[in-house]
């Protein structure tokens, strides 16, 4: 945050987290939101609508988000914008099935928590790792003085 200016990083947190909540809600939607049917298995009990492949990739694709969201410096927002969005549609979907008779809200609470735990270390962890390379490739850059070109690219900094 600029220490002149505090509104001078305000539009870009309040960009980056509008865009991470369209991004879930239509990696949300490209993923589960055209699954409605349950199967019923030989023995009776019901399972669905969801495919395990279909899980998987969701959490692949937020994950990867919040990776890309901590990797530009803001793991605070993935991590309160990604969950609760993901949740949001959850429980909008979970409510509108005729058959759902409140126990959505268990699950609705794991993905919250769920999604807090996982989603934060992984925006937190790559916004710790991308720091250290800016540290590393900053600490490999040759020294500047008074007077001094900066070295060809292509050749090698001594230390």
């Amino acid at each position: 945050m600029d220490a002149e200016n505090p509104r001078h990083q305000t539009p870009s947190v309040l960009v980056c987290a509008a865009s991470t909540a369209v991004a879930t809600v239509v990696a949300y939607l490209s993923w589960l939101g055209v699954s409605t049917d349950k199967t019923v298995g030989q023995d009776g009990p019901q399972t669905g609508p969801y495919q395990t492949w279909q899980v998987v990739g969701l959490t692949i694709t937020l994950v990867l988000l919040a990776g890309v969201v901590g990797w530009l410096g803001q793991p605070l927002t993935a991590t309160v914008v990604i969950p609760p969005t993901a949740v949001a549609c959850f429980g909008f979907i979970a409510m509108r099935d005729p058959a759902a008779n409140g126990t959505w809200t268990v699950g609705a609470l794991l993905i919250l928590f769920g999604g807090l735990v996982g989603i934060g270390a992984t925006a937190y962890s790559v916004h710790r790792v991308a720091g250290l390379a800016k540290q590393a490739i900053n600490r490999l850059q040759l020294p500047r003085t008074a007077g001094t070109t900066r070295a060809p690219t292509g050749t090698r900094a001594e230390c």
